[in-house]
């Protein structure tokens, strides 16, 4: 698979990923450990 390919096949399994999630879904991972996760990526080098 071309590197074209894959990268197509990617954005077709986040749209379909887009289309799925919910309201619900992000408030499921919203909360502390969201919070912690979050604050440990903006300090990452």
């Amino acid at each position: 698979m071309s590197d074209e390919s894959l990268g197509n096949a990617v954005d077709a399994g986040f749209a379909d990923f887009e289309l799925m999630r919910t309201d619900s879904d992000l408030d499921a991972i919203r909360g502390p450990e969201f919070d912690a996760i979050l604050a440990a990526a903006e300090t990452r080098d």
